[in-house]
């Protein structure tokens, strides 16, 4: 059976157990925090998808550090049981990424990156509100400062990429310089 398959069912019936519970906020976080450790830690990450790697209570342990100091939900905590039990852990983290993006649809979040120069508070507004307003979802604006861009900004969204940044332009008028001079020799 393909993984994405297993991942997609695990997720969607995960995501109606924790709607039921009323728990389907706390749990989001957590496996946001969960992820964010899995990418960090190549090693915490093995510990909990290898079925053999470590015992399931040992892997119950390294979920509660990973979520600390927070009470790990324990409906985290039965799906990886669930999902060792039949064999299946080595999908716990394809199961909470599909997860997540099925909370996401299902509240109309969407995330946004923006990169911009400086720190520029009012641009996040914006970017919330322009969404809010056009779209009609929930904006989560994750803001990255790079000084390289020298100002504008540069929006990634929904698989899309809007770079309105003065290095790009530097750059496409670099390449233009550069056209226009091959012609003339």
């Amino acid at each position: 059976m393909n993984s994405g398959l297993i991942a997609a069912r695990y997720a969607k019936a995960f995501l109606a157990l924790v709607n039921n519970h009323g728990s389907a906020d706390a749990v989001y976080a957590q496996c946001r925090t969960i992820l964010s450790s899995m990418g960090k830690l190549p090693k915490f990450r093995l510990a909990i998808t290898d079925a053999r790697a470590v015992a399931l209570e040992q892997k119950c342990e390294l979920l509660r550090a990973a979520v600390a100091p927070e009470v790990l939900c324990r409906e985290l905590l039965s799906l990886l049981t669930l999902m060792q039990k039949n064999g299946r852990s080595e999908f716990y983290r394809l199961v909470l990424l599909d997860f997540i993006n099925l909370y996401r649809r299902e509240r109309n979040i969407v995330m946004v990156q923006l990169t911009t120069a400086d720190d520029s508070v009012g641009d996040v507004e914006r970017i919330e509100k322009l969404v809010e307003c056009k779209y009609g979802k929930k904006a989560v604006v994750r803001h990255k400062i790079d000084s390289s861009i020298i100002g504008g900004f540069i929006l990634e969204s929904w698989g899309y990429r809007l770079d309105a940044s003065v290095r790009r332009s530097l750059d496409e008028l670099k390449k233009e310089l550069a056209r226009i001079n091959r012609r003339l020799v």
